[in-house]
């Protein structure tokens, strides 16, 4: 239940923070900043809650093995992709900080997104969570890309 409600929190976050982030009239400055605060916080420091301290959950829920090291190594990267967006946010790093720390997650989403369509085609893992991470993290991205043309170059 608990893997279910993080899943669902991170899409409303995403959801939330890409809808304020097109808002008319907004800066490049303040739609990445919205961006860090709805998108990269919420995703990568959920999923490190997920992966640190629900590791079984975790695990269970995608057909993976629990609490192995590379399941904890992922939960500190993504918390470190977290505290980072915390930092350049917090210390108004401007929105090529912003940027940056969003192409961070977005390549690390992307990477796994692969991983786990791998395991649904090539190790017949067919839990339906390995296709919805691809065509979630293939939106995140096409919905990233205008902030990237707007930045100032």
């Amino acid at each position: 239940m608990v893997i279910k409600l993080f899943e669902f929190a991170r899409y409303l976050f995403a959801g939330i923070g890409f809808y304020l982030a097109y808002l008319p009239n907004s800066s490049i400055y303040s739609s990445t900043n919205l961006l860090i605060i709805w998108v990269v916080i919420p995703i990568a420091g959920m999923t490190a809650i997920e992966s640190l301290f629900f590791s079984k959950e975790t695990a269970l829920a995608k057909g993976r093995e629990a609490g192995s090291a590379y399941q904890i190594q992922s939960g500190f990267n993504n918390l470190s992709v977290a505290i980072a967006g915390g930092v350049v946010y917090l210390l108004h790093w401007g929105a090529y900080a912003n940027l940056a720390v969003l192409m961070v997650l977005l390549i690390f989403l992307f990477l796994s997104a692969l991983n786990h369509t791998y395991e649904y085609f090539i190790s017949k893992n067919l839990r339906k969570i390995h296709i919805i991470r691809l065509l979630l993290t293939l939106i995140l991205i096409g919905a990233s890309i205008p902030f990237y043309l707007d930045a100032p170059r």
